[in-house]
């Protein structure tokens, strides 16, 4: 997957679930919402104009960073120190260069610089921002999930109509799954990741003392 096409789809798949989401919340029972997706299935409008929706959404919902109130930047977070210690356990003999590994802004743009000239490092690198892909993807269905879980909870309590009730158990129950499997994600993240390192140090150890010495 290339750079390009990920970032598209980080903007369009939020979006698309906030689209779902709002014209869940138009409903007001389950015939009601059966109605509304046979009406938008049977609808002659183009693919491409809930593609723009999507993308308007996807744009505030990012534009806002809704999705740093999640876990994943810990997470990140925590991976990338991952990369730097490993980097540093590559160089150690170099005192000097390992100065220049204190920042793990440094190291991630370092570690872009080799798989851009290594074929099997772009290889790993494309299976890794897929995964990456699929883990914002899960994070972002939590996170909006919650938020209209709440929306729903709330109409609940405003309404006594066990539809919304009825759409917030499911909502929930949809968070945790969610979360569940994005516990699996995070996992394989941290593993391809340290496929790509191990691969570094096999075959790309020059090149990346190369890189560090290029910085001082």
């Amino acid at each position: 997957m290339t750079l390009e096409n990920l970032m598209k789809w980080r903007i369009i798949i939020p979006g698309l679930i906030i689209f779902i989401m709002i014209s869940l919340l138009s409903t007001s029972s389950e015939e009601e919402f059966i109605r509304l997706f046979s009406l938008i299935d049977k609808s002659n409008f183009n693919a491409s104009i809930y593609i723009a929706i999507s993308v308007i959404l996807g744009v505030f919902y990012y534009g806002f960073g809704i999705g740093k109130l999640t876990f994943k930047p810990i997470d990140k977070r925590f991976i990338q120190k991952n990369i730097r210690k490993r980097i540093v356990k590559m160089i150690e003999e170099d005192s000097s260069l390992k100065m220049q590994v204190d920042n793990e802004k440094k190291i991630i743009n370092i570690v872009w610089k080799l798989v851009e000239n290594d074929s099997t490092l772009d290889i790993k690198s494309k299976i890794i921002r897929l995964n990456g892909l699929i883990w914002s993807s899960l994070t972002d269905l939590v996170m909006i999930s919650m938020i209209f879980a709440i929306i729903f909870l709330v109409k609940y309590f405003t309404t006594m109509n066990d539809y919304f009730l009825l759409v917030f158990c499911g909502l929930l129950t949809l968070c945790v799954v969610t979360a569940l499997l994005n516990v699996i994600i995070i996992a394989k993240h941290r593993r391809l990741s340290n496929s790509q390192l191990d691969y570094i140090e096999t075959h790309c150890k020059g090149k990346l003392q190369a890189c560090l010495k290029d910085m001082l």
